[in-house]
């Protein structure tokens, strides 16, 4: 994935999120990246205080999300 759509990306992530006044964080190689860290990354690792749905609602087909269906509870998965 090319580095500004994925920054684009994150941004839309955090926006979406911070709209919603839902806490979260973005972790992992891609904020180890942003931070000068030598680590390439293709995704966005990020946790949020929010039930699955409530993030699928919050997400889904806005800022150009779509919902990956998945069955663990614990997981939700975006493209």
């Amino acid at each position: 994935m090319n580095q500004a759509r994925l920054n684009d990306a994150a941004i839309a992530l955090f926006r979406a999120f911070h709209v919603a006044n839902v806490k979260h964080g973005i972790f992992s190689s891609y904020a180890i990246g942003v931070l000068g860290g030598p680590r390439e990354s293709k995704e966005i690792d990020c946790i949020a205080l929010v039930s699955k749905q409530d993030a699928i609602n919050i997400l889904n087909r806005k800022e150009g999300f779509h919902f990956v269906d998945q069955t663990r509870d614990d997981y939700v998965a975006f493209l």
